[in-house]
């Protein structure tokens, strides 16, 4: 395949470093043409005569998922992801992707051998500490992400020629200068505002409320003292925690759970190797003959090829590490002896090994308590998956959660009344309920008197719940939270004195006077703000962000009044700092390559759906709704 690399690769040699790769272009729909013919079961859409497979969406779409899932937690999961359409956009981006395909093929569009070959041995995954191109690092990314060479190439011909396609439509995109400078002036305006607080807690004691005013204060606000919904459940719980102390492995099965697991156990032998590689057998055998007269390697190194020790330095190596041909002669290789040249195809190598280390297999006895442990869990899961089994079948066949559960000696568990934020009445956590976010979300959506399907949860275990009684939200009786209501309702008074208050001292201030003097008279303290933005998020400015929006709002002199989580502000706004724009300005290039780019994409994205129009597009959804 990479044959025509080989007359170029003279002096290519690595530290065998590994770099994940092989993402950029699976956003266009990478391996669509291998997907073609296929039946209407398998086939999420057809994009004219292409198809996307089931497979291969559903392959996207979990990489997706596992991309929100280091962002947003592992309570991100394929239910969420549907909620929030994400399926659904995976599919657009691979229909995209393979409309750009075909119409870069039907245009002509191509890339040539030779600039697929510079562009491998430009991908800084494939390149040494010195910045070069390594074939046998080259493979082993390759290998460890489950690409072939054919499979690698064809991956990268397919995104050029897609490429080719979106640089023209998207090179002349440029956003207008009217736009970039509104957006500049918006973002980099500042105002400097001269401001006081009035916080609810400066305001003195409330007195306290008569029967009537707690009872109108009840009635009129509700939805602060109402119960939530709470439901009584009957619950089967199936976690292998519990029950993976009853299994206790054998020694003869212990044994050979060791002696399966010793490949992996072991510490395979390792070797510092060094490298050199040769386009054609005559210069690998004139450097073979100088190594074994007596010459040094890195001596030979720099006369044959102008390497120094660094560039020739594949590290310390294991023999999975190497290709068959290279393993074989470096594991056969005293210390410091050169290889005979061996051919491979991407030319001619020969190795010499400055270091071994031998490999280390571990003793049973200082692996065995970790082999138990994993035993008895692997035992308890697969008879978990048996019982499972069991229970579904029982119910089935008409048996109520209860009946199933003294059948299979299991517990079924009377949950509640508990809130779907899983709190009993007295508002402690319930304690005997599964922790999984599932749990409440299946026992707050599941009809009165109905009973789940068996759910699977993290970590291998299983829950079903049938819902035995739903209690509405239900208003308390002012008797039962007359405390309560008394101080929220104090609460409340304290709020709106403050707010007369802010009122009042806003009234006087449009009159003419200063916020000093009326802070003064106050006992506050009235301050003047450092420059303010829009965006402002500092943590120690005592500004409150809603006196932030509404000055913002508001013409300079003009003064406005806010309320914050806390009590009420006002300010006057002092100043108007604009936006300075100075040409040429690193802040102005950067935003017009932001608009630059956002304008790219929406031709982009024009440009894709005009093509639906030339290449029919068919969504198959039952093929779409069986991904999980």
């Amino acid at each position: 395949m990479l044959d025509a690399m080989r007359r170029g690769a003279t002096g290519w040699v690595a530290k065998l470093l590994f770099v994940v790769l092989i993402v950029a272009f699976a956003v266009w729909g990478v391996g669509g043409d291998m997907f073609r013919n296929r039946g209407v079961g398998d086939t999420a859409a057809e994009v004219g005569d292409v198809s996307v497979s089931r497979d291969e969406l559903a392959r996207q779409y979990r990489r997706e998922i596992e991309r929100l899932q280091r962002v947003l937690g592992p309570e991100f999961d394929s239910e969420r992801a549907r909620e929030m359409g994400l399926l659904e956009r995976t599919l657009d981006t691979l229909i995209d992707g393979h409309l750009l395909g075909q119409r870069a093929h039907d245009l002509g569009l191509v890339a040539g051998d030779d600039l697929i070959r510079r562009r491998i041995f430009a991908e800084p995954a494939f390149q040494n500490a010195a910045r070069q191109f390594d074939p046998i690092l080259f493979r082993r990314v390759l290998a460890e992400n489950g690409m072939t060479e054919a499979m690698y190439v064809a991956t990268l011909r397919g995104g050029l020629m897609r490429g080719q396609l979106t640089d023209a439509i998207a090179s002349g995109a440029e956003a207008p200068s009217v736009m970039r400078d509104s957006i500049y002036r918006y973002r980099g305006e500042r105002r400097v505002t001269e401001y006081l607080r009035i916080p609810s807690s400066t305001i003195g004691p409330i007195a306290e409320p008569t029967q009537d005013e707690l009872a109108a204060f009840h009635a009129q606000n509700a939805a602060l003292f109402t119960a939530p919904e709470l439901r009584e459940l009957t619950v089967i719980s199936l976690d292998p925690d519990m029950v993976v102390q009853e299994f206790k492995p054998s020694d003869d099965e212990i044994k050979r759970s060791y002696d399966e697991r010793l490949p992996g156990l072991s510490i395979p032998e390792r070797r510092r190797v060094r490298h050199l590689l040769f386009a054609n057998e005559a210069d690998a055998a004139k450097a073979h003959d100088q190594l074994t007269a007596g010459g040094s390697f890195d001596r030979v190194a720099k006369e044959a090829q102008g390497q120094l020790a660094l560039d020739t330095s594949l590290g310390l190596v294991t023999r999975g590490d190497l290709p068959p041909p290279l393993a074989e002669a470096a594991f056969g290789l005293a210390e410091g002896k050169p290889s005979d040249p061996v051919k491979d195809p991407l030319g001619w190598h020969i190795l010499i090994v400055d270091k071994i280390e031998p490999g280390q297999t571990p003793s049973l006895e200082s692996v065995r308590d970790e082999i138990v442990r994993e035993l008895s869990r692997d035992t308890a899961m697969n008879s978990l998956v048996r019982t499972a089994n069991k229970l579904e079948d029982e119910l089935a066949g008409g048996a109520s959660l209860a009946q199933a559960a003294d059948k299979l000696g299991l517990k079924a568990v009377s949950v509640g009344p508990i809130d779907s934020k899983g709190r009993l009445k007295s508002g402690t956590p319930a304690s005997n309920i599964p922790q999984d976010p599932k749990f409440l979300e299946y026992a707050f959506r599941t009809p009165p008197g109905q009973t789940t399907q068996l759910q699977e949860v993290r970590g291998g275990g299983y829950f079903i719940l049938r819902v035995e009684s739903v209690a509405p939200p239900t208003l308390r009786p002012l008797d039962e939270v007359r405390a309560q209501v008394a101080a929220a309702w104090k609460d409340r008074q304290r709020d709106d004195k403050a707010r007369e208050r802010a009122q009042a001292l806003l009234d006087r201030t449009k009159g003419g006077e200063p916020l000093s003097k009326l802070a003064t008279e106050l006992r506050l303290e009235a301050k003047t703000s450092e420059a303010l933005s829009r965006f402002s998020l500092d943590p120690n400015s005592t500004v409150p962000p809603p006196l932030i929006s509404a000055l913002f709002k508001a013409r300079e002199g003009e003064i406005v009044m806010a309320s914050y989580d806390g009590g009420y502000a006002i300010g006057r706004l002092a100043e108007i700092k604009p936006a300075v724009q100075n040409e040429p300005s690193a802040e102005v290039a950067q935003l017009q390559r932001e608009l630059n780019a956002s304008v790219a994409q929406d031709l982009l994205t024009q440009y894709t759906r005009a093509l639906r129009r030339t290449y029919p597009v068919t969504v198959h959804r039952s093929a779409i709704e069986a991904i999980q």
